[in-house]
């Protein structure tokens, strides 16, 4: 994954009539979080984590979904700069640390990286396939320091999975706005338009806009994504995440958000409830194995 230090805007031309990929041009770097109100009266970037999810100690996946407000208007710089803050917020790079079998150098580990959605204090929500090796997990916070994580939930069906690590060891990162639906396509669009992160870590957030397209019960996210990256609307609200790209690396195959809230419900409020169980003691030891969720899909 890129780690640009710049706020880049990538702007998807004209009528999308497929998935080759969006253009546009850069855009001044962000300013101070909350440099412009939430056009949907929500949190504003920068304020401290409502907990939208959180009642009382019980998670309520209902409580993340959210089909209404208006949004961020992305025609003007003030409001792309606040997008891409609150977006910043909510999102982390997380490393799969795989260890080679023989031959290989045990002493010299494959790293994978990919995306970590916050959707409770201290829980994260990726996809699973990239993930399956991994010995060890880490959450890359923002400054670059790496904190460990490991495995609270997991629907191999769903290919999803949800991660732990102490919040305390990651300050400032503010649980996603919301779950919603894939927003529908506009002016006759084949496809529709979606939000993604370029920067998971650095000194300035960056989006881009990526169009979203259903080829029947799959759907694709425009660009070279994949390993849990996520996709969101213009008001922050979590839509798809990215699960690997299609061989050609100009799309990825995606997990919509219908999908992402069924998964939520079934194993949000366990996985909150195993989280300081559930944390790798201080020898080493693996946690418990995460439970699965394996029920029939939305």
């Amino acid at each position: 994954m890129t780690r640009p230090a710049q706020l880049v805007l990538v702007v998807a031309a004209g009528v999308l009539t497929g998935l080759a990929g969006a253009v546009g041009g850069p855009v001044a770097a962000a300013g101070p979080a909350g440099v412009a109100p939430r056009a949907d009266g929500g949190v504003d970037a920068g304020a401290p984590d409502a907990g939208p999810i959180a009642d009382g100690g019980t998670a309520r996946a209902d409580a993340l979904v959210s089909d209404g407000g208006t949004g961020y208007d992305l025609r003007y710089l003030d409001q792309q700069r606040a997008l891409a803050f609150r977006i910043y917020e909510s999102v982390v790079e997380v490393d799969a640390v795989v260890i080679p079998p023989p031959p290989y150098d045990p002493e010299s580990p494959l790293v994978y990286d990919g995306g970590g959605t916050v959707v409770a204090p201290g829980v994260l929500l990726t996809s699973d396939d990239w993930l399956a090796p991994a010995a060890k997990i880490r959450v890359m916070r923002h400054d670059g320091v790496k904190v460990p994580a490991w495995r609270l939930a997991h629907d191999p069906r769903r290919h999803l999975v949800l991660l732990g690590f102490d919040p305390k060891t990651a300050p400032g990162l503010v649980t996603v706005a919301g779950v919603a639906k894939v927003p529908a396509p506009v002016n006759d669009a084949p496809a529709a338009q979606v939000v993604m992160p370029t920067t998971l870590i650095g000194q300035a957030p960056g989006i881009r806009l990526a169009a979203a397209l259903r080829d029947g019960p799959e759907l694709f996210l425009s660009g070279d994504a994949g390993n849990g990256v996520p996709a969101f609307d213009t008001a922050g609200r979590l839509v798809a995440l990215a699960r690997r790209p299609v061989p050609s690396r100009t799309r990825s195959a995606g997990i919509d958000g219908a999908t992402i809230r069924a998964f939520l419900e079934a194993a949000l409020a366990p996985a909150m409830a195993r989280r300081a169980v559930a944390a790798p003691a201080p020898d080493g030891k693996k946690p418990a194995p995460a439970p699965k969720h394996g029920g029939r899909g939305p």
